[in-house]
């Protein structure tokens, strides 16, 4: 059998495989473009299995915002190599997908997200993977604000209320907004405030914690009340690594993001709450 290249143009056009792939599809297939194709992606997630081992340093991170403001979709997709993540076709399709989980509101991949990730696996052949993907909505009361990282690898959405929405539209609340988002994109915290930890958490790292004492020699011969202010040491650290209002603000590390958060209170006459956040990030 001859393949046309008409035939061999278009499988390649709506696959992204090879030339040489597309001919032996269209081959096997006797010419059929829907058989090709799936003979294409069949072979696509054979080669997808073999590079599962490849690990994923690369990526972007996409937003995509509702007309008007107030609903982002968040879409972070890791690949191998920054020459892939800077392909415009990959930047599409991670911004497709951060389009589709706001569109669906999303929580976890759907088959449309799924095709995505898989498509992008055979055309770029690279080992593919979906980080994270979420959807983050404001109250009535509240206002969102997002930061892209620069190379576009960490994306933000945060959402903050406000005792008096006017005040959103202030030079020290706006810039509040951006500190928090630099902050959370920088530091990673899981959790605004400490009693959003859930107590299951407290619970794993106090044992991690005792065990950590009990392994040392160094505390063999200490008495239990020392070892439990160590404990209590390490629990609060903890805490001030991983709660937002307890970090040490990145552009002046003498103050908490709390007393940063404090400030912008009194000077914009507002009662200011930050009501949560969403980071992503491809590394």
């Amino acid at each position: 059998m001859v393949v046309s290249i008409e035939n061999l143009k278009a499988l390649r056009e709506s696959t992204g495989a090879g030339m040489m792939d597309c001919k032996k599809a269209l081959l096997e297939a006797k010419g059929d473009q829907d058989a090709a194709k799936a003979l294409i992606a069949e072979w696509g997630l054979a080669v997808a299995v073999k590079r599962a081992d490849r690990e994923t340093h690369e990526g972007r991170v996409a937003i995509a915002l509702r007309l008007g403001g107030g609903i982002a979709g968040l879409a972070a997709l890791a690949c191998e190599t920054d020459f892939v993540s800077s392909n415009e076709l990959y930047k599409k399709a991670v911004q497709s997908i951060a389009a589709e989980v706001l569109t669906r509101r999303l929580s976890a991949p759907n088959a449309a997200v799924e095709a995505i990730v898989a498509d992008m696996s055979l055309r770029m052949k690279e080992h593919i993977v979906l980080k994270g993907i979420g959807c983050v909505e404001a109250d009535a009361d509240e206002y969102l604000d997002t930061y892209l990282h620069g190379d576009g690898s960490i994306g933000v959405a945060l959402t903050i209320k406000a005792d008096r929405p006017s005040c959103f539209q202030s030079a020290e609340v706006r810039a509040l907004l951006h500190d928090l988002c630099l902050q959370i994109a920088a530091r990673n915290p899981g959790f605004v405030k400490r009693e959003d930890v859930p107590p299951v958490l407290i619970e794993e790292k106090l044992k991690e914690f005792r065990d950590d004492i009990d392994a040392d020699p160094k505390f063999s011969d200490k008495s239990e009340a020392l070892k439990t202010n160590v404990i209590a040491g390490r629990l609060r650290k903890f805490l001030a690594t991983n709660c937002l209002l307890e970090q040490a603000f990145i552009k002046d590390e003498s103050m908490s993001v709390e007393a940063y958060l404090a400030a912008i209170r009194k000077a914009a006459g507002a009662d200011l709450e930050i009501a949560g956040f969403l980071r992503l990030g491809v590394r």
